[in-house]
């Protein structure tokens, strides 16, 4: 469904669309709450179907959203899932002070970085990402042509 859903606390949406277009920069699918879900719609429903449905989820936690029941729900829901890979990235706080399980992964620690090196790093997730994204492609078609080739038999 994603390449990519981004979590993040509403005080924080304007950094989110930012890294959700530095990310759509490079071809990817992404869901930010704000800018993905259409009015009218179930909005927690699509959200989970578009958590659910992505392969990395990034986690912009800051202070205000480290409090976010919603964030913290979306958390639960990421790391239950072993396939997921799961991003924190903070700027306004220590790591360490990563809520939950969130703390047991490696974050992107951008609290001293200027507006170069967070580019940088965002379009080195991008990377990352796309990478991921090529190696299912080549492994859903590898998978295909044993079924092709094997499946007579």
């Amino acid at each position: 469904m994603y390449d990519c859903f981004i979590s993040y606390g509403t005080t924080d949406g304007e950094f989110a669309t930012w890294v959700a277009h530095e990310l759509r920069a490079h071809a990817l699918s992404v869901f930010v709450a704000q800018d993905s879900l259409r009015p009218g719609i179930e909005w927690s429903a699509e959200t989970r179907q578009a958590l659910l449905g992505s392969n990395w989820v990034v986690f912009l936690i800051s202070q205000a959203s480290a409090a976010s029941p919603y964030v913290m729900q979306e958390a639960g829901m990421a790391l239950a899932d072993a396939s997921k890979r799961v991003v924190p990235v903070v700027w306004d706080m220590d790591p360490n002070q990563l809520p939950g399980w969130l703390n047991e992964r490696q974050a992107m620690d951008l609290r001293t970085a200027d507006a170069h090196t967070v580019r940088h790093r965002v379009t080195e997730l991008a990377t990352a990402v796309q990478a991921n994204k090529k190696k299912g492609l080549w492994i859903g078609a590898a998978m295909l042509a044993a079924l092709v080739v094997f499946g007579g038999e």
